[in-house]
């Protein structure tokens, strides 16, 4: 029996190796989707030194800030039969969200999410 185990242990690790490679040129193929998706879409990189907007004290202010994350958000669908502009009709929809660092006026550093109308660059 111990001899079973082994072969059906070797089996499973043979499968989760082909499942991790396949997965791996998943996410590869996905990553090549967005960046084709947002090509000209404008947006910022990791690393770009921006301007977050903030509320501070009840102003708005537009604070320095790095950014740390770039996501590109997808989706597409079709529209429900009770939508009465396009029922049925299909959508898609692109957007930018961001998370970035910054310093506090005591000198923390704190990170946040963003939305791509709160972030503009630094003139």
């Amino acid at each position: 029996m111990s001899a079973e185990v082994e072969r059906l242990k070797a089996a499973a690790a043979e499968i989760r190796a082909v499942r991790d490679e396949v997965q791996r040129q998943l996410d590869e193929a996905e990553r090549q989707l967005l960046e084709e998706r947002f090509r000209d879409v404008p947006h910022f990189s990791r690393g770009d030194k921006v301007l977050v907007r903030r509320v501070v004290f009840g102003i708005v202010r537009w604070w320095p800030a790095e950014i740390t994350l770039v996501r590109l958000n997808y989706r597409e669908g079709t529209w429900p039969d009770t939508y009465a502009k396009d029922p049925g009709g299909t959508f898609e929809s692109l957007w930018v969200s961001y998370g970035a660092e910054y310093e506090q006026a005591n000198g923390e550093k704190v990170n946040g999410g963003f939305s791509a109308n709160e972030v503009q660059a630094r003139p």
